[in-house]
């Protein structure tokens, strides 16, 4: 059995609705086809969603940046810069980010597992606002869980925003894996992008970036396994020595699970 849970053979799609009693009642709909119901992060003083089961809003001014659902911390690691506004006026509301360069080590994690990353053996739905320095930079690390670079249990996300790709790996406890490098099709340097992962057991991952799908790949031989963390990092690998950061600002990240949501948001979703 999974930390968090096991599979919900009815993945909800969409808004999950709100948390009573959590930071108000806000919600928003339209402007640019976004979707109605996301809250918490994007504008402020939102509602929580049900289905997240850990987020970060990347809006602390210094210091270690702490999970609005439960509380974990990832500690800084290197000199990241805080409180950077946005470039686009439609993602004034997300703003403020935090900034990591191209060179050097800087970003955020917790070594050891942090059960509300665990995906276990749900449906699950990974979000991320990042605006991606306009710079030839290295593959840039998302999020790395994984319980070493030579192990690939756990999930991990990478960019190379030179070339336009996204590349995905999960590998469940048992070590099955299934990796995919999605081509986006276009360089998306200097940009606010939205993407959102999409992980339907019995079914496919898939990537959006701005509410259009990058394409799919199959991930059957993961059903019934469970994918946990054995180390949690955002923009950094779990190497921290290595410069593998992603060169940009990130604006917003969120884990959903038993969802197959968008939650809308600047970017569509």
């Amino acid at each position: 059995m999974s930390k968090r849970g096991s599979l919900d053979s009815s993945p909800t799609v969409g808004y999950l609705g709100p948390v009573n009693g959590a930071r108000g009642g806000f919600s928003f709909a339209g402007r640019g086809g976004v979707v109605g119901g996301y809250s918490y992060g994007w504008p402020s003083g939102g509602t929580s969603e049900a289905s997240v089961a850990a987020q970060w809003l990347f809006d602390e001014v210094a210091g270690n940046i702490v999970d609005e659902v439960t509380g974990v911390t990832l500690t800084k690691i290197g000199g990241p810069t805080y409180s950077q506004s946005s470039p686009e006026s439609l993602w004034d509301n997300l703003a403020p980010g935090i900034y990591c360069p191209r060179f050097g080590a800087d970003g955020f994690g917790a070594a050891g597992n942090e059960a509300n990353l665990d995906i276990g053996a749900n449906h699950f739905t990974i979000e991320w606002w990042f605006s991606f320095q306009n710079t030839n930079a290295v593959p840039g690390v998302i999020t790395d869980t994984r319980l070493s670079t030579a192990t690939n249990k756990g999930y991990y996300i990478a960019s190379d925003h030179n070339s336009g790709t996204m590349t995905v790996v999960l590998q469940a406890t048992d070590g099955t894996q299934v990796s995919k490098v999605f081509l986006t099709g276009s360089t998306f340097k200097s940009t606010n992008r939205k993407f959102r992962l999409v992980g339907t057991r019995g079914g496919n991952l898939e990537l959006f970036m701005d509410g259009n799908s990058q394409g799919t790949a199959a991930i059957g031989a993961l059903d019934g396994k469970d994918i946990d963390t054995n180390n949690a990092y955002i923009m950094i690998r779990l190497d921290s020595a290595v410069a593998t950061e992603c060169a940009g600002t990130c604006y917003e990240w969120r884990l959903s699970l038993n969802a197959t949501n968008n939650s809308g948001g600047p970017n569509g979703g």
